[in-house]
């Protein structure tokens, strides 16, 4: 099924900055304006870390809530840094982008976890994408089967430099993006493997997309959470060296997120 299509002049029957414009017509509240020199920091989890990171570095929720999501501002220097939690799966975590490309976002920050597809890889490195394969499937309604998904470069860049400070092992390279977590089996393991591809998640190849598509920044930090290199899945979550490194990536991309608007 060829779910994109690219016909000249056609429209889609409702946009994010439509149903914003919607919004602030018939409900009386003041909606947040995302600047041009500001970054929005998504968490990719289902846990409120972001509600407890956003605390913890001092910013203020907002009124309005994108996906039953809480957002937070915390000014910094020549802009804001904006946080929420962009959720699991790229279906919601693309909805939420949207809406706020539609508050007029441009650039974006993902900090998750992924699966390590290489046996080099251990618990709390860093992954940095630079590509991604599409395996999921809101991508597909945003680009043609032929468009390979990137980052925006000076962003990798900063996020590796950052990283690096920080004394965290990194990586770079591509990921696997599925929609389906139970299907991630032994022979696309294996060839993915052979491939020299790192990691797997679920949003990624769809964060890129949508962000080539409008033409807006992003870039991705996933921490190693588990891995399927032996075949076997083996989990990392909950145990102190995971928990420790994860809260170290939040760092990371806050110090990012500063860097960038203050140019």
């Amino acid at each position: 099924m060829d779910w994109y299509t690219n016909i000249p002049n056609d429209e889609p029957c409702i946009t994010a900055r439509g149903f914003w414009d919607w919004v602030r017509r018939h409900r009386t509240m003041d909606l947040p304006r995302i600047g041009g020199r500001d970054v929005v920091l998504g968490f990719l989890t289902l846990e409120p870390v972001a509600d407890r990171c956003a605390e913890r570095w001092g910013a203020e929720k907002v009124p309005r809530q994108i996906w039953s999501a809480n957002l937070y501002a915390l000014p910094t220097g020549r802009g804001s840094i904006w946080i929420y939690t962009a959720g699991v799966g790229a279906p919601l975590t693309i909805g939420k982008m949207e809406m706020l490309i539609g508050l007029g976002a441009e650039r974006f920050i993902f900090v998750g976890y992924g699966g390590a597809l290489q046996g080099n890889l251990n618990v709390g490195d860093c992954v940095i994408p630079t590509a991604a394969i599409r395996e999921e499937g809101t991508s597909y309604h945003y680009a043609p089967p032929s468009a390979e998904p990137v980052p925006t470069e000076r962003m990798v860049d900063l996020l590796t430099h950052v990283a690096i400070q920080r004394g965290v092992a990194v990586r770079r390279g591509t990921v696997w993006s599925t929609d389906a977590v139970f299907r991630e089996l032994k022979s696309k393991v294996r060839k993915f493997q052979n491939h020299g591809v790192l990691a797997v998640d679920m949003e990624t190849s769809a964060i890129f997309t949508v962000g080539m598509y409008y033409g807006v920044d992003t870039a991705v930090l996933l921490t190693i959470s588990d891995s399927l290199a032996n075949e076997q899945h083996e989990f990392f979550f909950a145990t102190p060296e995971f928990e420790k490194r994860a809260q170290l990536s939040y760092e990371i991309v806050l110090e990012v997120a500063r860097r960038i608007v203050n140019g």
